[in-house]
């Protein structure tokens, strides 16, 4: 390597510091520290037997691990500080050639270098800001021959090394490979060159962190880098910096004379054990996790630095191999694909917004490209391709048997591997997943799938606003390389109010207790998206006329409104359903509560989320908007319902409650007739059979309290007759509702017998 410029040598007045010996106090250790590190006691990740490293300053005491990073350091970042190096002061033990060393320079004393001296013919400091004036500090020295603590830290934080400033060159060059070898500083005395330092790209941690598009890690950018990282003048040449001024180096020096006082180590100290906050940590796999003030890592983790390696596999080079292993091998069909894609956000998507569609796209062709992504995976990708199977009508030749099981299969095994480092796109394959097993009528594995993504949603910190947080390790874009950064905060947003929709509307289905019902949460409310239209689309020969101002971007309000209508439904569920007796003391008051609650969400739906029960079949709305008020007759139903009682219908509180379910169990069957004439129910979302058969009760039972002459029971056999066609139809797409149809045949069955058999049954249809 070439020889440094002439001016790296150093000047006259420069000391060399005679250096302790073997005794067994060991020696001092050089190293560049960060000042907010040492406020929290931090230690450095590198091996101690390096005789100058870089270090956050604090190390005195070692219980938290720093990384040592450039421009900041991973405690820095998390805190979104700025980043501060000064000198480490600790004593290391000193062992073998290091012991050695030591012994061969401890008869040095203080004294300068000669201005005909030269640096060790292998230095280069040229890409180092070095070109200092040694001559100012060496009249600052201690008396005891020793360069005070104050001289060292000036000549330290003077000395950083200015990364942007040097990056930089022709195609062809590479200064990390010709740096490669190179020690800074070296020959020189330790106490005056902390420049021995382990470049900061070559760190193997860095691996595990998706670098940006410039080049850039998370988090890193010019305007965060601390003081006496200054860029270099303009016209100076990548490498060269000139010296600094009196007034630039009054400046650094003020910057290392605020050293923490004991107090406020005692504070910080006290401060993190009693802290009952939680925050995001690195995890070993490289990725942000949550843990809380009780958990044992929530002070101390060493994360992707730990010694303790677990084994995590990869889903993307393993996960293709894994289900070829179960004999589920796939061929890419790029139309075939598109089509399940569409498909997918038509019919399932547009109710619960659970993957946002433009980070899909976005993130499937990074994933495509080779780019890993936090917002797209294998199990996500075939969980899409399953919903779309379930609803296509197009079969393809290389698919045997069920299509959507085909890719429900596929999407299990990539889980397997991918739960071992889950993602935003693990939950978001797990809550589609969960539709998937509730529509083929294996309901425990799907309420287990949600719950599993509800531990994932907790795991991932979504229940909480991290958003700062987040920005601190990830960057301000998050896990997105592309895009705006606010789309990323926006799906962490509403995956959380999806997860826990679907945690509500899977607790209504069966008839357990929400899993997210007591967790605690200050996240936003969720937002629409700001580019989504519904698209109708039923297979690549399909039209649909819509009138010419039609507003489809108007279903990307739908979610927000249902989430808020979830929130209303778990309160009922929790109270009415939760399986313990006699845990309300004024039911009645409840409900009142509730009901005003229901009617204060209807009338706060916008203009274009109404629909007119009066108008003609000729009216028009969006499948998901028809199904939002599915799903609030629903909710209707369930609050009225264990008040009604047929053994006093004189009471008008009791004759309300069921007349209330009656009416709600006709809106139901009247919204069913317009949606099937639009648009057809192979397709309606799945959870809307469950709302058919909950308004299916209602009708049976109507028709076992009504007389059998009489036009009330007419009227109930119309309605019940509806939903019988209904759920036939959803059946063709869905099993469950082959399930629940069979289930009301025989209700209705066993319940006409017992009108005929029963007295009191036949005085109630009489009276």
């Amino acid at each position: 390597m070439a020889e440094g410029p002439a001016n790296t040598q150093p000047p006259p007045g420069t000391v060399i510091v005679e250096e302790p010996g073997n005794g067994a106090r060991g020696r001092r250790n050089n190293s560049i520290a960060c000042l907010n590190c040492r406020r929290r006691k931090v230690k450095v990740l590198v091996q101690l037997s390096s005789p100058h490293y870089f270090a956050c300053a604090d190390a005195a005491v070692a219980t938290v691990q720093c990384s040592s990073d450039v421009p900041k350091c991973s405690n820095c970042r998390l805190y979104d500080v700025e980043c501060t190096y000064v000198q480490d002061r600790r004593r290391i033990p000193v062992q073998g050639p290091s012991r050695q060393r030591l012994n061969t320079t401890q008869s040095r004393t203080v004294k300068g270098f000669t201005r005909g001296s030269t640096p060790p013919p292998h230095q280069n400091f040229s890409h180092f800001n070095v070109d200092l004036d040694f001559g100012d500090l060496t009249e600052e020295a201690s008396g005891d021959g020793r360069v005070s603590d104050d001289i060292l830290l000036a000549l330290a934080s003077t000395s950083t090394q200015d990364w942007p400033g040097w990056i930089e060159g022709d195609e062809t060059s590479d200064p990390f490979h010709d740096l490669a070898g190179v020690v800074p500083g070296d020959g020189l005395p330790a106490e005056l060159c902390p420049f021995n330092i382990e470049l900061p790209f070559s760190h193997p941690e860095h691996d595990s962190f998706p670098e940006s598009e410039h080049g850039e890690y998370p988090g890193e950018r010019q305007d965060t880098l601390s003081p006496p990282m200054n860029p270099p003048a303009a016209g100076t040449a990548a490498g060269t910096v000139g010296a600094p001024s009196k007034g630039d180096r009054a400046r650094k020096w003020s910057v290392v004379t605020s050293a923490p006082s004991p107090d406020d180590d005692a504070s910080d100290v006290t401060e993190q054990l009693t802290n009952r906050l939680g925050r995001l940590q690195i995890a070993e796999d490289g990725h942000p996790r949550y843990f809380g003030s009780t958990s044992n890592l929530y002070i101390l983790h060493h994360g992707p630095k730990s010694l303790h390696k677990p084994n995590i596999r990869d889903v993307m080079t393993l996960g293709d191999a894994a289900a070829d292993k179960a004999g589920y091998h796939w061929t890419p069909a790029a139309e075939y694909e598109a089509e399940l894609i569409t498909l997918f956000f038509s019919w399932y998507n547009a109710l619960v917004n659970v993957v946002d569609q433009d980070i899909f796209f976005r993130e499937r062709a990074l994933f495509k490209s080779g780019k890993r992504s936090d917002l797209y995976s294998p199990a996500l990708e075939n969980a899409v391709y399953a919903i779309g199977a379930m609803v296509t009508t197009t079969p393809h030749p290389d698919i045997p048997g069920s299509a959507d099981e085909f890719f429900g299969f596929r999407t299990k095994a990539c889980l397997d591997i991918e739960i071992d480092s889950p993602t935003l796109a693990t939950a978001q394959a797990l809550l589609i997943l969960s539709a998937l097993e509730a529509a083929h009528s294996r309901d425990s594995r799907g309420w287990i799938y949600v719950g599993m993504a509800v531990q994932i949603v907790s795991d991932l910190g979504l229940h909480l606003d991290l958003q700062q947080q987040y920005a601190a390790l990830c960057g301000s874009g998050g896990s997105s390389r592309t895009g705006n950064p606010d789309d990323v905060n926006i799906l962490r947003i509403n995956l959380f109010w999806a997860c826990k929709t679907l945690d509500t509307l899977w607790g209504a289905l069966s008839g357990r207790p929400t899993l997210m019902g007591n967790i605690i949460n200050n996240v936003p409310s969720p937002i629409p998206s700001r580019t989504y239209a519904w698209t109708y689309y039923t297979n690549k020969f399909s039209t649909m006329t819509f009138p010419p101002d039609f507003d489809f971007g108007v279903a990307a309000h739908v979610p927000v409104h249902l989430a808020s209508l979830a929130m209303i439904m778990g309160k009922i569920s929790e109270t009415l359903y939760c399986g313990v007796p006699n845990n309300i003391s004024n039911l009645t008051s409840f409900v009142e509560d509730r009901e005003s609650e229901l009617r204060r969400w209807f009338c706060s739906l916008p203009p274009a989320l109404t629909i007119d029960k009066t108008t003609s079949l000729s009216a028009v709305y969006l499948p998901c908007v028809l199904e939002l008020h599915l799903q609030y007759y629903d909710a209707t139903i369930l609050l009225h319902r264990p008040q009604i009682s047929a053994s006093d219908r004189s009471s008008p509180t009791r004759t309300s409650s069921l007349d209330k379910c009656i009416n709600g169990a006709r809106d139901i069957c009247r919204i069913l007739v317009h949606y099937r004439r639009r648009y057809g129910l192979q397709r309606i979302h799945c959870s809307m059979v469950h709302v058919t058969m909950t308004a299916s009760l209602i009708h049976v039972f109507h028709l076992y309290l009504s007389d059998t002459a009489g036009v009330e029971n007419a009227e109930a056999q119309g309605y019940f007759s509806t939903c019988i066609q209904a759920l036939g139809e959803m059946g063709q797409t869905y099993k469950s509702a082959l399930r629940a149809l069979d289930v009301l045949l025989s209700l209705r069955q066993n319940w006409q017998y017992a009108a005929s058999t029963n007295p009191t049954a036949k005085k109630l249809r009489s009276g």
